[in-house]
Protein backbone atom coordinates (compact mmCIF):
# COMPACT_ATOMS: atom_id res chain seq x y z
CA UNK A 1 0.00 0.00 0.00
CA UNK A 2 1.29 3.39 -0.83
CA UNK A 3 0.48 6.67 0.83
CA UNK A 4 -1.63 9.01 -1.27
CA UNK A 5 0.14 12.24 -2.03
CA UNK A 6 -2.84 14.36 -3.00
CA UNK A 7 -3.19 17.41 -0.83
CA UNK A 8 -6.47 18.36 0.81
CA UNK A 9 -7.38 21.41 2.82
CA UNK A 10 -7.35 21.50 6.61
CA UNK A 11 -11.14 21.53 6.95
CA UNK A 12 -11.40 18.32 4.93
CA UNK A 13 -8.77 16.62 7.08
CA UNK A 14 -10.54 17.64 10.30
CA UNK A 15 -13.91 16.59 8.89
CA UNK A 16 -12.44 13.19 8.07
CA UNK A 17 -11.34 12.94 11.69
CA UNK A 18 -14.84 13.79 12.93
CA UNK A 19 -16.23 11.11 10.60
CA UNK A 20 -13.73 8.51 11.98
CA UNK A 21 -11.90 8.25 8.68
CA UNK A 22 -8.26 8.32 7.65
CA UNK A 23 -6.96 11.91 7.44
CA UNK A 24 -4.80 11.10 4.41
CA UNK A 25 -7.16 9.17 2.11
CA UNK A 26 -10.60 9.39 3.77
CA UNK A 27 -10.92 5.62 3.99
CA UNK A 28 -12.86 4.00 6.84
CA UNK A 29 -12.43 0.80 8.79
CA UNK A 30 -9.82 2.24 11.15
CA UNK A 31 -11.14 0.60 14.34
CA UNK A 32 -10.94 -2.90 15.79
CA UNK A 33 -13.73 -2.60 18.34
CA UNK A 34 -14.76 0.57 20.15
CA UNK A 35 -11.43 2.24 21.00
CA UNK A 36 -8.71 0.07 19.47
CA UNK A 37 -7.45 1.65 16.28
CA UNK A 38 -5.47 -0.11 13.56
CA UNK A 39 -1.75 0.64 13.42
CA UNK A 40 -2.06 1.60 9.75
CA UNK A 41 -4.89 2.73 7.49
CA UNK A 42 -6.17 -0.37 5.64
CA UNK A 43 -6.57 1.74 2.47
CA UNK A 44 -3.44 3.88 2.11
CA UNK A 45 -1.11 2.34 4.71
CA UNK A 46 -0.31 5.55 6.61
CA UNK A 47 0.82 5.01 10.21
CA UNK A 48 -2.06 6.31 12.33
CA UNK A 49 -0.29 6.68 15.67
CA UNK A 50 3.44 7.03 15.03
CA UNK A 51 4.23 8.67 18.36
CA UNK A 52 4.09 6.97 21.76
CA UNK A 53 2.57 10.00 23.55
CA UNK A 54 -0.44 10.32 21.26
CA UNK A 55 -2.91 9.20 23.92
CA UNK A 56 -2.36 12.34 25.99
CA UNK A 57 -3.53 14.52 23.12
CA UNK A 58 -6.67 12.41 22.70
CA UNK A 59 -7.51 12.87 26.37
CA UNK A 60 -6.94 16.63 26.15
CA UNK A 61 -9.21 16.97 23.11
CA UNK A 62 -11.86 14.76 24.74
CA UNK A 63 -11.74 16.75 27.98
CA UNK A 64 -12.09 20.12 26.27
CA UNK A 65 -14.85 19.01 23.90
CA UNK A 66 -16.95 17.34 26.61
CA UNK A 67 -16.44 19.99 29.27
CA UNK A 68 -18.62 22.65 27.63
CA UNK A 69 -21.76 20.50 27.13
CA UNK A 70 -21.36 18.95 30.59
CA UNK A 71 -21.03 22.39 32.22
CA UNK A 72 -24.02 23.65 30.23
CA UNK A 73 -26.05 20.71 31.54
CA UNK A 74 -24.86 21.51 35.05
CA UNK A 75 -25.89 25.17 34.78
CA UNK A 76 -29.30 24.30 33.29
CA UNK A 77 -29.93 21.67 35.97
CA UNK A 78 -28.97 24.12 38.72
CA UNK A 79 -31.18 26.86 37.23
CA UNK A 80 -34.30 24.87 36.50
CA UNK A 81 -34.22 21.79 38.72
CA UNK A 82 -32.76 23.30 41.90
CA UNK A 83 -30.75 20.19 42.67
CA UNK A 84 -28.57 19.82 45.74
CA UNK A 85 -24.81 20.33 45.19
CA UNK A 86 -24.03 16.62 45.47
CA UNK A 87 -26.74 15.81 42.91
CA UNK A 88 -25.24 18.40 40.56
CA UNK A 89 -21.78 16.84 40.92
CA UNK A 90 -23.23 13.40 40.19
CA UNK A 91 -25.14 14.73 37.18
CA UNK A 92 -21.98 16.39 35.85
CA UNK A 93 -19.99 13.17 36.27
CA UNK A 94 -22.65 11.07 34.52
CA UNK A 95 -23.12 13.49 31.60
CA UNK A 96 -19.39 14.02 31.11
CA UNK A 97 -18.65 10.30 31.42
CA UNK A 98 -21.38 9.38 28.94
CA UNK A 99 -20.13 11.95 26.43
CA UNK A 100 -16.54 10.73 26.81
CA UNK A 101 -17.53 7.11 26.30
CA UNK A 102 -19.86 7.76 23.36
CA UNK A 103 -17.55 10.14 21.52
CA UNK A 104 -14.09 8.75 22.34
CA UNK A 105 -13.54 7.09 18.93
CA UNK A 106 -14.43 10.37 17.22
CA UNK A 107 -12.06 12.30 19.49
CA UNK A 108 -9.32 9.79 18.74
CA UNK A 109 -9.57 10.17 14.97
CA UNK A 110 -9.94 13.95 15.34
CA UNK A 111 -6.65 13.98 17.26
CA UNK A 112 -5.03 11.79 14.59
CA UNK A 113 -6.21 14.32 12.00
CA UNK A 114 -4.66 17.17 13.99
CA UNK A 115 -1.37 15.27 14.26
CA UNK A 116 -1.57 14.58 10.52
CA UNK A 117 -1.94 18.31 9.84
CA UNK A 118 1.00 19.13 12.09
CA UNK A 119 3.40 16.36 11.09
CA UNK A 120 2.05 14.43 8.11
CA UNK A 121 1.98 11.33 10.35
CA UNK A 122 5.48 10.35 9.38
CA UNK A 123 6.17 6.75 10.28
CA UNK A 124 8.48 5.89 13.14
CA UNK A 125 12.11 5.67 12.16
Amino acid sequence: MTEKTTSVNRATVLLRGLMKRCPACGGGGLYRGWVNIEDRCPHCGITLQPYSGDALGVYAVAYVLTLVPALATLVLAWSFLKLAPMQLVLLFAVVDGALLFALFPTFKTLWISMVYLATGLRPRL
